[in-house]
């Protein structure tokens, strides 16, 4: 019966050994400013014709669905450039891998504007990283 107990009590405590957990990063700037300000010439639009503020909440919800699916794409382009220099690091095709992060690392980095300064780093990383790899290759 004590052993039971024992290990019920074992099961309780909390565990004296942490697991290190990384918070996302965002990779594009918020598109939450320019959705408010929308919003608000929406309400001011409302007292002074109600087309005014229909067109603003619409602008401001395509506003949000335009960032919403950038955000898609440059997440899929990262998951894609990670896995073209793990394939790379394999030796499968690596100057095609090389070739491909470089491209698309480049077309990133055209329009840096729109992402964070974490995204902005690891674009430059990677399109480095490829750049020397695609030149060796």
């Amino acid at each position: 019966m004590s052993q039971t107990a024992s290990m019920n009590e074992a099961s309780t405590q909390p565990t004296q050994h942490r697991v290190q957990t990384t918070e996302a990063q965002p990779l594009i700037k918020s598109a939450t400013p320019i959705a408010l300000a929308l919003v608000a010439v929406a309400a001011v639009g409302f007292f002074f014709s109600h087309t005014i503020a229909v067109v603003a909440l619409l602008g401001a919800a395509l506003v949000i669905a335009v960032r919403a699916s950038f955000a898609h794409h440059v997440a899929n382009d990262f998951a894609d450039m990670y896995r073209a220099r793990a394939l790379h690091a394999e030796g499968k095709q690596p100057k095609d891998h090389a070739e491909f992060v470089y491209l698309r690392s480049s077309e990133m980095l055209a329009r840096p504007q729109l992402l964070t300064g974490y995204a902005l780093a690891q674009v430059q990383e990677l399109n480095a990283w490829a750049k020397v790899e695609f030149e060796h290759a």
